[in-house]
């Protein structure tokens, strides 16, 4: 399923995003916007998703390379009395154009943050405690519709549960608040065997085990102390290296800015600027209570990106072999070995240069 994502009167870079804009402690919370692309790089984006499920279902046999379908947001002030005979006339109109029409239940739900959680007053949860809402929701459609309604199922699906939704006939699930906690895209592996295990076989929803699941399968949630993360950014405070690198910030990264490299046989954490949106989900989890997407060395794809940032970092310099180096708040160019630059910097920069040139380019 690819979900076609709010298209704003704004886009790209003026629509001046919170930061930052994650918080998935527990259940999750961000900021709106729904993307901070332009619609030409959305676009973009979507063709090469589109080119690449292709070629993965050709090649590793996953499913028919035309087994794709697009869906959309309708809007978050949806009231149900009014989507009952608006899905009516969709699925006449679908039938009568011999389409295929569904559902996917549901967005995110819009809250207050009244604890200085996120920079923004208003914020959208997602997670774990949308289920019981969700499936409430389920539950109604099904009631009003019977079977005539297919619906795919959002909201707090994790491995313990998904099976149990799937056989409900609630499919695909679409999974994104757990993969941005400790464990990242590899806990699609455990989700992809519970399904596996639970020979899913397509069963369409009935009211009942809906009505039941709603009220079972959400576990009241943990007490999260109040971190009061400080809003804004901060001017960083260097540190090249962690006490102990557990790789954490790199697993929940959705943007995959954090990296995990090996200088010298030690573990070292990098961040990458390039891949960088600042939400701040790294943060949420490290267990230095550090900011790593502004307090940990920053690899800058070129000149330009390092000088509009405030990080300590490096980037390569081609044309003279060299490095551009901000450390200390001080720019210069330099080599890994010059005097003047930390011995634990010099290493990661030729570590880079020589092992992970990859890191160093968009």
């Amino acid at each position: 399923m690819f979900e076609l994502k709010t298209v704003q009167v704004i886009d790209g870079d003026d629509l001046r995003v919170s930061k930052p804009c994650i918080l998935a402690e527990d259940e999750g919370y961000n900021c709106e916007w729904s993307t901070e692309l332009t619609v030409d790089q959305a676009r973009d984006e979507y063709i090469k998703a589109w080119v690449l499920l292709h070629v993965l279902a050709r090649e590793l046999g996953l499913g028919r390379a035309d087994g794709f379908a697009f869906c959309m947001s309708v809007g978050y002030d949806l009231q149900y009395a009014d989507a009952v005979p608006m899905l009516r006339r969709l699925l006449k109109r679908s039938a009568a154009l011999g389409l295929f029409f569904g559902v996917k239940l549901t967005n995110t739900f819009a809250v207050k943050a009244d604890r200085g959680e996120l920079p923004d007053g208003n914020i959208y949860m997602s997670g774990r405690a949308l289920l019981p809402l969700s499936l409430r929701v389920a539950a109604m459609l099904r009631r009003d519709f019977g079977n005539a309604l297919p619906m795919s199922y959002c909201g707090g699906a994790d491995a313990k549960n998904i099976a149990l939704l799937a056989r409900t006939g609630l499919f695909p699930v679409t999974v994104c608040t757990e993969l941005l906690k400790p464990g990242g895209y590899e806990k699609l592996y455990a989700m992809a065997a519970a399904l596996e295990a639970a020979k899913h076989d397509g069963l369409t929803p009935d009211a009942a085990p809906l009505d039941a699941l709603a009220g079972t399968l959400c576990a009241p949630a943990k007490r999260i102390p109040s971190r009061h993360r400080a809003m804004g950014l901060p001017v960083p405070d260097e540190k090249a290296d962690c006490r102990a690198v557990c790789g954490v910030c790199a697993s929940v990264c959705p943007n995959r800015a954090n990296v995990i490299v090996t200088v010298d046989g030690r573990r070292q954490m990098l961040h990458l600027d390039g891949p960088c949106n600042e939400c701040g989900n790294c943060a949420s989890f490290c267990a230095e209570k550090t900011l790593p997407y502004r307090n940990k060395l920053t690899v800058f794809t070129d000149r330009a990106a390092l000088e509009d940032s405030q990080n300590a970092g490096f980037t390569y310099l081609p044309e003279s072999g060299r490095f551009l180096l901000r450390w200390a708040g001080i720019c210069r160019e330099a080599d890994p070995a010059d005097e003047g630059v930390p011995p634990e910097v010099g290493r990661v920069m030729a570590a880079v240069r020589d092992r992970y040139p990859w890191l160093l380019y968009r």
